[in-house]
C-alpha cells in the first residue's frame, strides 16, 4: 500500500468514507485506489473502526478490510448492534485478532462484544 506523499491531503477522512463508495460504483479506480491508501495509513483515532470496515465491505478493499479488523480488535469491546452490523464473519475474525493480542500481551479481554 502506498501513499504519494508529494501531494497535500485534499479530503479529510470522513469525506473519503463518503467518496469511495461513489468512487466504487461508477468505476472511479484512480480515485479509490487514493481514498483507500489515505484511509490506510490514516491514525486509527480519526475514524470508526467499524464504519471503516463496513466500507471495506462495500467497497472490496481487501487491504482496508484487514487494517479495520485491526483497530476493531484493538479497540473498545463491540456493542450487539455493530457485531449485527459488521456480520458473523467479520466479528469471528475480530474476535480472532483479539485473542491473537491478549496471548502477545499476556492479558486477558473479552473477546465478544457487551
Amino acid at each position: 500500500m502506498d501513499r504519494n506523499k508529494s501531494t497535500a491531503r485534499q479530503f479529510t477522512p470522513d469525506q473519503w468514507m463518503e467518496i469511495l463508495p461513489i468512487a466504487h460504483e461508477y468505476g472511479m479506480k484512480s480515485i479509490e485506489a487514493k481514498g483507500v491508501a489515505e484511509l490506510f495509513f490514516e491514525p486509527e483515532s480519526n475514524f470508526d473502526p467499524v464504519e471503516l470496515l463496513l466500507l471495506a465491505k462495500t467497497i472490496g478493499s481487501y487491504d482496508l478490510y484487514t487494517r479495520a479488523l485491526e483497530l476493531t480488535a484493538k479497540g473498545q469491546l463491540l456493542s450487539y448492534q455493530a457485531a449485527r452490523m459488521i456480520g458473523f464473519e467479520a466479528f469471528y475474525k475480530v474476535t480472532k485478532e483479539r485473542e491473537k493480542i491478549a496471548q502477545k500481551t499476556g492479558r486477558r479481554r473479552r473477546a465478544g462484544c457487551y
